[in-house]
Protein backbone atom coordinates (compact mmCIF):
# COMPACT_ATOMS: atom_id res chain seq x y z
CA UNK A 1 0.00 0.00 0.00
CA UNK A 2 1.67 3.27 -1.28
CA UNK A 3 2.08 5.98 1.63
CA UNK A 4 0.83 8.28 -0.92
CA UNK A 5 -2.35 6.72 -1.03
CA UNK A 6 -3.04 7.06 2.44
CA UNK A 7 -3.70 9.71 5.41
CA UNK A 8 -1.04 10.03 8.06
CA UNK A 9 -1.77 10.09 11.63
CA UNK A 10 -0.18 11.34 14.20
CA UNK A 11 -1.13 11.77 18.03
CA UNK A 12 -1.21 15.55 17.07
CA UNK A 13 -3.44 15.36 14.37
CA UNK A 14 -7.03 15.27 13.87
CA UNK A 15 -8.56 14.33 10.52
CA UNK A 16 -12.05 14.84 9.02
CA UNK A 17 -14.08 12.35 7.66
CA UNK A 18 -17.69 12.59 5.89
CA UNK A 19 -19.55 9.29 6.18
CA UNK A 20 -23.35 9.69 5.36
CA UNK A 21 -26.78 11.25 5.83
CA UNK A 22 -29.97 9.22 5.50
CA UNK A 23 -33.14 11.25 4.43
CA UNK A 24 -36.42 9.72 4.19
CA UNK A 25 -38.19 11.21 1.03
CA UNK A 26 -41.03 9.00 0.73
CA UNK A 27 -42.86 6.13 2.35
CA UNK A 28 -39.77 4.20 4.22
CA UNK A 29 -37.15 4.97 1.25
CA UNK A 30 -33.93 6.76 1.21
CA UNK A 31 -31.65 8.98 -0.43
CA UNK A 32 -28.13 8.50 0.89
CA UNK A 33 -25.75 11.22 0.71
CA UNK A 34 -22.45 11.91 2.43
CA UNK A 35 -22.51 15.32 4.43
CA UNK A 36 -19.19 17.20 5.10
CA UNK A 37 -20.27 17.62 8.96
CA UNK A 38 -18.85 14.38 10.21
CA UNK A 39 -15.46 13.44 11.42
CA UNK A 40 -13.52 10.38 12.00
CA UNK A 41 -11.40 11.71 14.80
CA UNK A 42 -8.24 9.49 15.17
CA UNK A 43 -6.14 10.41 18.36
CA UNK A 44 -2.94 7.70 17.94
CA UNK A 45 -0.91 7.59 21.59
CA UNK A 46 2.48 6.54 20.81
CA UNK A 47 2.07 4.93 17.38
CA UNK A 48 2.56 6.26 14.46
CA UNK A 49 0.08 4.93 12.26
CA UNK A 50 -2.19 5.54 8.60
CA UNK A 51 -5.44 4.63 7.66
CA UNK A 52 -7.57 4.47 4.57
CA UNK A 53 -11.32 4.27 4.64
CA UNK A 54 -13.35 2.64 2.06
CA UNK A 55 -17.28 2.56 1.05
CA UNK A 56 -18.79 -0.22 -0.65
CA UNK A 57 -20.35 0.59 -4.17
CA UNK A 58 -23.39 -1.66 -4.32
CA UNK A 59 -25.86 -0.41 -6.82
CA UNK A 60 -28.52 -3.15 -5.44
CA UNK A 61 -27.45 -1.97 -2.06
CA UNK A 62 -27.26 -5.05 -0.64
CA UNK A 63 -23.95 -4.73 1.30
CA UNK A 64 -20.97 -6.79 0.43
CA UNK A 65 -20.40 -10.30 0.30
CA UNK A 66 -16.70 -10.13 -1.05
CA UNK A 67 -14.89 -9.32 2.53
CA UNK A 68 -11.36 -9.39 1.12
CA UNK A 69 -10.26 -6.08 0.26
CA UNK A 70 -7.24 -5.28 -1.56
CA UNK A 71 -8.28 -8.03 -3.99
CA UNK A 72 -11.24 -6.21 -4.36
CA UNK A 73 -11.15 -2.46 -4.99
CA UNK A 74 -12.65 -0.49 -7.42
CA UNK A 75 -9.40 0.27 -8.87
CA UNK A 76 -8.13 -2.87 -9.08
CA UNK A 77 -11.12 -4.02 -10.90
CA UNK A 78 -11.31 -1.38 -12.94
CA UNK A 79 -15.00 -0.94 -12.41
CA UNK A 80 -17.12 1.28 -10.35
CA UNK A 81 -19.79 -1.22 -8.88
CA UNK A 82 -19.76 -4.49 -6.48
CA UNK A 83 -16.06 -3.27 -5.35
CA UNK A 84 -14.88 -1.00 -2.55
CA UNK A 85 -13.98 2.63 -3.25
CA UNK A 86 -11.42 4.45 -1.44
CA UNK A 87 -12.11 7.32 0.00
CA UNK A 88 -9.04 9.80 -1.05
CA UNK A 89 -9.92 13.03 0.40
CA UNK A 90 -11.75 13.52 3.89
CA UNK A 91 -12.76 16.24 3.69
CA UNK A 92 -14.44 15.87 0.44
CA UNK A 93 -18.75 15.24 0.55
CA UNK A 94 -19.42 11.54 -0.84
CA UNK A 95 -22.05 10.68 -2.76
CA UNK A 96 -23.90 7.02 -2.85
CA UNK A 97 -26.35 7.27 -5.19
CA UNK A 98 -29.75 5.51 -5.45
CA UNK A 99 -32.63 5.18 -3.41
CA UNK A 100 -33.20 2.88 -0.66
CA UNK A 101 -36.03 0.01 0.51
CA UNK A 102 -36.15 -0.83 4.15
CA UNK A 103 -33.70 -3.86 4.68
CA UNK A 104 -30.95 -2.70 2.41
CA UNK A 105 -27.34 -2.61 3.75
CA UNK A 106 -24.20 -0.47 3.12
CA UNK A 107 -20.67 -1.38 3.93
CA UNK A 108 -17.30 0.16 4.71
CA UNK A 109 -13.82 -0.73 5.58
CA UNK A 110 -11.26 0.72 7.04
CA UNK A 111 -7.84 -0.63 6.69
CA UNK A 112 -5.29 0.63 9.67
CA UNK A 113 -1.39 0.07 9.39
CA UNK A 114 1.56 0.90 11.88
CA UNK A 115 4.60 2.03 10.51
CA UNK A 116 7.62 0.56 12.08
CA UNK A 117 7.56 -2.45 14.53
CA UNK A 118 5.57 -0.59 17.47
CA UNK A 119 2.16 -2.95 18.04
CA UNK A 120 -0.60 -0.65 18.47
CA UNK A 121 -4.16 -1.30 19.77
CA UNK A 122 -7.30 -0.17 18.03
CA UNK A 123 -10.15 0.95 19.23
CA UNK A 124 -13.56 2.03 17.06
CA UNK A 125 -16.72 3.96 18.01
CA UNK A 126 -19.94 5.64 16.23
CA UNK A 127 -21.60 8.34 18.17
CA UNK A 128 -23.87 11.60 18.53
CA UNK A 129 -26.33 9.97 16.01
CA UNK A 130 -29.05 12.23 15.54
CA UNK A 131 -33.08 11.86 14.21
CA UNK A 132 -34.03 14.99 12.53
CA UNK A 133 -37.90 15.29 11.48
CA UNK A 134 -39.76 12.86 14.26
CA UNK A 135 -42.75 13.65 16.10
CA UNK A 136 -42.39 11.39 19.00
CA UNK A 137 -39.17 10.08 20.88
CA UNK A 138 -40.20 6.89 19.91
CA UNK A 139 -40.74 7.40 16.35
CA UNK A 140 -36.99 8.55 15.93
CA UNK A 141 -35.84 6.84 12.48
CA UNK A 142 -32.45 6.30 14.06
CA UNK A 143 -34.16 3.25 16.21
CA UNK A 144 -34.75 1.14 12.69
CA UNK A 145 -31.04 1.36 11.67
CA UNK A 146 -28.42 -1.39 13.19
CA UNK A 147 -24.84 -1.65 12.73
CA UNK A 148 -22.47 -4.63 12.94
CA UNK A 149 -18.46 -5.74 12.28
CA UNK A 150 -18.56 -8.28 10.03
CA UNK A 151 -14.85 -9.09 9.96
CA UNK A 152 -12.00 -8.18 11.25
CA UNK A 153 -8.58 -9.36 9.92
CA UNK A 154 -4.77 -8.54 8.95
CA UNK A 155 -3.08 -7.91 5.63
CA UNK A 156 0.89 -9.52 5.58
CA UNK A 157 3.09 -10.47 2.89
CA UNK A 158 0.56 -9.10 0.51
CA UNK A 159 -2.20 -11.81 1.23
CA UNK A 160 -5.42 -11.36 3.94
CA UNK A 161 -5.95 -13.51 6.39
CA UNK A 162 -9.49 -15.19 7.14
CA UNK A 163 -12.03 -13.68 9.09
CA UNK A 164 -10.78 -13.63 13.28
CA UNK A 165 -13.30 -11.31 14.76
CA UNK A 166 -13.95 -13.92 17.26
CA UNK A 167 -10.36 -13.13 18.38
CA UNK A 168 -11.38 -9.58 19.68
CA UNK A 169 -13.75 -7.55 21.04
CA UNK A 170 -16.38 -6.73 18.80
CA UNK A 171 -20.17 -5.85 18.06
CA UNK A 172 -22.78 -7.74 16.88
CA UNK A 173 -25.69 -6.76 14.84
CA UNK A 174 -27.13 -3.59 17.18
CA UNK A 175 -30.01 -1.34 16.54
CA UNK A 176 -29.30 2.57 17.45
CA UNK A 177 -30.72 3.86 20.61
CA UNK A 178 -32.79 6.71 21.05
CA UNK A 179 -31.25 8.48 23.54
CA UNK A 180 -29.26 11.12 22.57
CA UNK A 181 -24.96 11.42 23.42
CA UNK A 182 -24.49 7.53 23.26
CA UNK A 183 -21.55 6.28 21.60
CA UNK A 184 -21.52 2.37 20.13
CA UNK A 185 -18.32 0.34 20.05
CA UNK A 186 -17.16 -1.46 17.14
CA UNK A 187 -14.30 -2.88 18.12
CA UNK A 188 -12.02 -2.71 21.34
CA UNK A 189 -8.32 -3.21 21.43
CA UNK A 190 -7.45 -4.73 18.22
CA UNK A 191 -3.86 -5.42 17.44
CA UNK A 192 -2.45 -3.77 14.27
CA UNK A 193 0.13 -6.16 14.55
CA UNK A 194 -0.90 -9.74 13.98
CA UNK A 195 2.44 -11.91 13.17
CA UNK A 196 5.34 -9.52 14.93
CA UNK A 197 8.10 -10.47 12.56
CA UNK A 198 5.93 -9.64 9.85
CA UNK A 199 4.20 -5.88 8.98
CA UNK A 200 0.40 -5.57 9.03
CA UNK A 201 -2.05 -3.88 8.24
CA UNK A 202 -5.80 -4.48 9.93
CA UNK A 203 -8.50 -4.20 8.36
CA UNK A 204 -12.00 -3.63 10.03
CA UNK A 205 -15.09 -4.51 7.43
CA UNK A 206 -18.81 -3.30 9.33
CA UNK A 207 -22.18 -2.33 7.80
CA UNK A 208 -25.15 -0.37 8.55
CA UNK A 209 -28.22 -1.97 8.05
CA UNK A 210 -32.24 -0.61 8.00
CA UNK A 211 -34.41 -3.41 9.71
CA UNK A 212 -37.36 -3.38 7.50
CA UNK A 213 -39.04 -5.04 10.84
CA UNK A 214 -38.76 -1.92 13.34
CA UNK A 215 -41.82 0.62 13.04
CA UNK A 216 -43.14 2.94 15.28
CA UNK A 217 -46.17 3.85 17.33
CA UNK A 218 -49.70 6.59 18.51
CA UNK A 219 -48.77 8.92 20.66
CA UNK A 220 -50.68 6.51 23.20
CA UNK A 221 -47.77 3.91 22.13
CA UNK A 222 -50.33 1.71 20.16
CA UNK A 223 -47.71 0.08 17.86
CA UNK A 224 -47.71 0.59 13.70
CA UNK A 225 -47.88 -2.04 11.71
CA UNK A 226 -45.26 -0.09 9.10
CA UNK A 227 -42.93 2.27 8.62
CA UNK A 228 -45.11 5.23 7.57
CA UNK A 229 -43.93 6.92 11.46
CA UNK A 230 -40.47 7.48 9.55
CA UNK A 231 -41.28 9.21 6.36
CA UNK A 232 -39.35 12.03 5.91
CA UNK A 233 -36.95 12.15 8.70
CA UNK A 234 -32.96 11.90 8.34
CA UNK A 235 -30.89 9.71 10.53
CA UNK A 236 -27.23 11.81 10.49
CA UNK A 237 -24.35 9.92 12.01
CA UNK A 238 -22.00 12.60 13.47
CA UNK A 239 -19.15 11.05 14.49
CA UNK A 240 -16.46 7.76 14.15
CA UNK A 241 -14.07 8.09 16.13
CA UNK A 242 -10.52 5.93 16.24
CA UNK A 243 -8.08 5.43 18.78
CA UNK A 244 -4.64 3.68 18.56
CA UNK A 245 -2.85 3.37 21.50
CA UNK A 246 0.50 0.87 22.48
CA UNK A 247 -0.69 -0.92 25.15
CA UNK A 248 -4.33 -2.53 25.49
CA UNK A 249 -7.20 -1.28 27.69
CA UNK A 250 -8.19 -4.23 28.64
CA UNK A 251 -6.21 -7.13 30.41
Amino acid sequence: MRTTQMNMLKSIGFLMLSVFMLAVVTYAWFTITYENNTSLTSKISGVEAEYTFYVYQNQYHSGSSALNLYDNTCTVLSRSDLCYEEVTNPITPKLIDGSVAPGERFSFAIAINSIGTNQGYVDLDMGRIESIGYDIEANKIQKAFGYEVTKISHYQNQVESVDHKSLYQYQTFRHFETTEGLYYDLVTDVPMIYDINYPSTVIIYFDVYYDPTIFGQDLDGTPHTNSHAFINQSIIINDIYMNVTSTASTP
